[in-house]
């Protein structure tokens, strides 16, 4: 499922992708499966904030574009919104909101949060959407399939049997 998120965010240019890895080996492990750069979660088992913090501690300038590896039916299309808002160089967050509120999985964040987002975590935060107490965001909807997560081998399953029916081509034409 990371390859499918890394090709997807290549599909709209963003570089350089980098995945997050949870030790050395599964570091290792994924920069050579996926051909991406891996750096090791300063904070492994905390949660997905953790792990947002490591990358913009790593990233430093700009802004990243945040994407979990867990959506298996997420493309490069789906994601055009929020790529259009990453390449305009702009400053300012934007997070995929869903049916149920901000999905800050999904989301573009300037390095400049890494500062205070630090400090966060340092006193105790470990909800992702900490992050949205500490800047102005834009929130944008996708494509409702593209933030479809699995969380279980089932729901994968479903999921990946869904995005081959999908892809599959339709009656011929008359």
């Amino acid at each position: 499922m990371a390859l499918l998120a890394v090709e997807a965010m290549r599909e709209v240019g963003v570089d350089p992708v980098i995945a997050v890895a949870s030790d050395e080996l599964q570091a290792g492990r994924l920069s050579e499966a996926l051909s991406v750069p891996s750096v090791v979660d300063r904070w492994p088992g905390e949660g997905p904030l953790g792990g947002l913090l490591t990358a913009l501690l790593w990233y430093r300038t700009g802004s990243l574009l945040s994407l979990p590896c867990d959506l298996p039916l997420v493309t490069g299309r789906q994601l055009e919104p929020l790529a259009r808002h990453f390449q305009t160089g702009d400053t300012e967050a934007v997070v995929v909101r869903d049916e149920h509120g901000p999905n800050c999985t999904i989301g573009i964040w300037p390095a400049s949060l890494a500062t205070p987002l630090k400090a966060k975590f340092d006193a105790g935060a470990r909800r992702l959407d900490t992050v949205l107490q500490l800047a102005n965001t834009t929130q944008l909807f996708l494509d409702d399939r593209a933030v479809l997560d699995a969380d279980t081998e089932d729901q994968l399953h479903t999921l990946l049997g869904r995005r081959t029916s999908d892809e599959s081509p339709g009656p011929p034409p008359r």
